[in-house]
């Protein structure tokens, strides 16, 4: 389990947030991100004696200089991931092997040169043999505004149309407009009729 964000350029890096390797140097466990792929890769050695990555690809919301926790269960014949606190994904993984602690145990660095180390701010790391300890961890360490951004939205799916109301009641009589145009001139009218008027 580790708590921790990335600064500047690291978030574009392949580097080691932790490992573990023998005296010789060579790797035996780590958890690395890489920034090319935008993944996450858990790595140990296996029964054959050669090294097992479990890859989780896609892991966008990780590669910024936000506050994130990344856990890591792993049992038998699977590991799982959890990231901010949200089952990510499991992947199967062959038979482990011994773990040769007779090296190092290395924090931030980069995957290529190991004697290079990356920038970033750690606020815990936890390595713990209890594999389900992930399902009862919480992220209270991590700020609340970092939290809600790393959430996903709620997915919410329109409903039909609902059914017509009833008609409302006849409204007021509405104001006078205003006069109209004057009219066309009317049509010339029949000659008048003669009347005579005594005196």
């Amino acid at each position: 389990m580790v708590t921790f964000r990335m600064i500047k350029n690291t978030v574009s890096k392949v580097w080691n947030v932790w490992q573990i390797v023998d005296q010789d140097g060579y790797k035996q466990a780590g958890l690395r991100l890489n920034g090319d792929l935008q993944s996450l890769e858990y790595f140990l050695m296996g029964a054959d004696g050669n090294l097992q990555t479990a890859t989780f690809p896609g892991l966008s919301v990780l590669f910024n200089t936000k506050w994130h926790k990344v856990m890591i269960g792993v049992e038998r014949d699977q590991v799982t991931l959890y990231v901010d606190c949200q089952p990510v994904d499991q992947k199967p993984i062959k038979g482990k092997g011994p773990i040769n602690t007779e090296g190092d145990t290395l924090i931030g660095r980069l995957d290529a040169d190991p004697e290079a180390s990356v920038v970033f701010e750690l606020q815990w790391l936890l390595i713990h043999c209890d594999p389900k300890r992930a399902q009862r961890e919480s992220c209270n360490e991590l700020p609340a505004t970092e939290m809600y951004a790393n959430a996903e939205p709620d997915k919410s799916i329109q409903g039909p149309p609902g059914v017509a109301g009833q008609e409302g009641p006849r409204g007021a009589a509405g104001e006078n407009g205003r006069d109209g145009r004057d009219g066309l001139p009317g049509s010339t009218g029949s000659p008048g009729n003669t009347v005579s008027v005594a005196c």
